[in-house]
């Protein structure tokens, strides 16, 4: 059980490091990046607010139950249209935040 007189060496080094640059967008984007990416979802949300405040006015909901709709199909019906809807500005913002030009995490 082991190896009696053993010895153990450790060796270290310093691993090279890549010369500092500045990318002027980077400092943009540290800044104020967020702000950007969550801009792509105001539109979204403003929709989604008229969309409810419509639909309490009118009471669609209420005569759509009156006429035989499940509970379940109305609410799957908001979740697909709004997961579209997300989805579409998410693989926008993905695209661009991956291209070469804008680099959005080139140094990441």
């Amino acid at each position: 059980k082991g190896v009696p007189n053993a010895t153990t060496s450790i060796q270290y080094q310093v691993m090279p490091l890549r010369p500092y640059y500045f990318d002027p967008m980077h400092e943009t984007m540290t800044t104020s990046g967020a702000f950007y990416f969550v801009l792509g979802f105001f539109a979204i949300g403003q929709k989604f607010l008229q969309a409810l405040v419509q639909e309490k006015e009118k009471k669609i909901k209420e005569g759509m139950k009156m006429m035989g709709l499940c509970t379940s199909a109305y609410y799957v019906s908001w979740y697909i249209s709004y997961g579209i809807m997300v989805t579409i500005p998410c693989g926008i913002i993905a695209g661009i935040s991956s291209m070469e030009a804008v680099a959005f995490f080139k140094y990441t």
